[in-house]
Order: structure tokens, then sequence, then C-alpha cells
């Protein structure tokens, strides 16, 4: 899966975890989508997030995660993409 990550998220991982940024990416997928299998995501990714074009320096990290995250994110994501939440 490929992430995109402009220069001020990438700044801000590499100034809080010892560990590389595409790791960090890896646990926190890994965490968001088991919060979403147990319904414990309650805040709406806003709008602006979803329709942000390429910034520069933005670099895209190769994240590996298992089918069945993948499957969870993919799913919770179709109720973000249509705009609604819940």
């Amino acid at each position: 899966m490929q992430v995109p990550l402009g220069t001020f998220v990438r700044s801000c991982i590499e100034a809080s975890f010892d560990e590389d940024v595409a790791t960090v990416v890896e646990h926190a997928l890994r965490d968001y989508a088991a919060r979403l299998e147990a319904d414990a995501v309650d805040l709406p990714v806003p709008r602006f997030w979803l329709e942000a074009e390429r910034q520069d320096g933005e670099v895209e990290y190769e994240v590996r995660i298992d089918s069945r995250t993948r499957r969870v994110l993919d799913v919770g994501s179709l109720p973000m993409a249509a705009g609604s939440w819940k």
C-alpha cells in the first residue's frame, strides 16, 4: 500500500518516534483498522483531507499490511469517501 506523507507529517513522525516513518505508518494503520473493527472511531475524517491535492515535498512510503487490515481499511473508508460517518 502506498501512503503519501507531506513534509510536515514526516517531520512530526521523525521527531516523535525512534522508528522509521514506514514502520510508524504501518503501526498506525493496524491500530486504526482495529478501532474500525471495534466501532471505536468517533471522529470523521475532515473533508479537506479527502480532497487534498499532492503537496510539494510529498513522499510516498510503501507499507506492508496484511490482507485483513487492508479489507478493514477499504470497508472503513467507504463512509468517509461518501461524506458520512456512522
